[in-house]
């Protein structure tokens, strides 16, 4: 299905507004609708170009100069940082999107300038060398999961599907070590850290005592509990104390484990429902 309101620069002619025939929207379903989104971005940088050199308003077909100037504005070069620039490899996708704009509207597009623009673009690929990496995205915390949970579940189906979605993927994705340790690096706190000697694994299955019980009795267990922000694993995790006597390596981080066998780990893993959750992290943030 094609949204046109989420793709309006595709369907203008430059700045130019223009009807949209049947005929057109039938040949935008020959590409996929990422696809089309990506086109859409490439325009959309493209006219941002022209406004910002004095020409906010304009109209397909576009010159050679055009090309290269976008290029060399959108591009990497040593020594000159810019808010525009981009990447070579985004720059040369959004070059191929403004090719098909030109397709699209049955215009022709500056084939002789594609020599001299694949130069431009090896000169923006050197650059990219010696760019500074972009800075990473954080993680997503327990905190933004609850954020989301609390305002999805004043939803309808959609919004609870939405958020089943949501709780699979986190938990799926998430590692102990990001949920339990302050710092990625350094020395480790025994006292508030959670180590591979703390949890152990259970398979749920179905016991004998379970499989005497009548069918009723078994229709109740199979009945959906409450949403649980930690029940989406397969695996539950059940916490235990630590009742390590001497002193031994962390199987997953090759640490060295303290003997306590007084100490309980701090966290219960267990499903807990969304209220406890909160509660946790509230009181984790006071610390």
């Amino acid at each position: 299905m094609i949204i046109l309101k989420k793709i309006p620069f595709i369907t203008k002619k430059g700045t130019l507004e223009v009807p949209v025939a049947p005929q057109d929207l039938y040949f935008l379903k020959g590409w996929k609708w990422n696809t089309l989104v990506g086109f859409n971005t490439a325009i959309k940088k493209f006219t941002r170009f022209m406004a910002s050199t004095g020409r906010p308003s304009f109209t397909l077909p576009i010159s050679e100069s055009n090309v290269f100037d976008f290029c060399y504005w959108a591009g990497r070069d040593d020594g000159r940082t810019t808010e525009q620039e981009i990447a070579s490899s985004t720059l040369g996708k959004y070059i191929h999107g403004i090719k098909f704009w030109h397709l699209y509207h049955k215009e022709k597009y500056p084939k002789d300038a594609d020599e001299r623009v694949k130069a431009l673009l090896k000169s923006s690929a050197r650059a990219d060398v010696s760019a500074p990496p972009k800075t990473k995205k954080g993680a997503i915390h327990l905190k933004h999961l609850l954020f989301l949970a609390d305002k999805l579940l004043q939803g309808g189906k959609k919004e609870a599907a939405i958020l089943d979605l949501a709780i699979t993927a986190f938990w799926g994705m998430a590692r102990l070590a990001e949920l339990t340790y302050q710092f990625s690096t350094g020395n480790l706190e025994y006292s508030i850290s959670l180590l591979t000697s703390d949890v152990r694994f259970k398979i749920p299955g179905l016991s004998n005592r379970a499989s005497k019980q009548s069918s009723d009795d078994l229709q109740k267990r199979a009945e959906p509990t409450p949403r649980s922000l930690a029940t989406s694993t397969i695996e539950e995790i059940e916490s235990t104390s630590r009742k390590t006597q001497s002193p031994g390596p962390c199987r997953k981080f090759g640490l060295k484990v303290i003997s306590d066998p007084s100490r309980d780990i701090p966290f219960e893993l267990e499903a807990l429902p969304f209220e406890t959750l909160s509660a946790l992290i509230s009181k984790k943030s006071a610390a």
